[in-house]
């Protein structure tokens, strides 16, 4: 086994992350999905990295987050597609304050 690395955010243990979800495309690269809340009482987002497996020297990719929204998101589903396009599916409350199923694509 490799030495345990932190995915979510490096450097930032004032964080909360959860429910991670993970992939391997034909590419050979590794994503991961997962929720994050910093305990400043910000509300959870849904953020992406990826890893190449081919080239694990280069590390993780910067994280990004997908719902990108000021209301709290939630991850569901993740997918890829025959074109090694990645979708995720979240649940966001948006201004109705009812949660909605969202959808983001790579």
């Amino acid at each position: 086994w490799s030495t345990p690395e932190i995915v979510s955010t490096p450097g930032n243990l004032n964080i909360y992350s959860s429910m991670p979800r993970a992939l391997l495309d034909r590419r050979g690269l590794l994503h991961i999905v997962f929720n994050q809340r910093a305990n400043t009482g910000s509300v959870d987002q849904v953020w992406h990295r990826s890893l190449d497996t081919g080239r694990i020297a280069l590390g993780w990719s910067p994280a990004v987050n997908v719902s990108r929204a000021t209301q709290p998101a939630w991850l569901e589903r993740l997918h890829l597609d025959s074109q090694d396009g990645l979708h995720v599916f979240f649940r966001a409350v948006p201004g109705t304050g009812a949660s909605q199923l969202h959808h983001a694509r790579t």
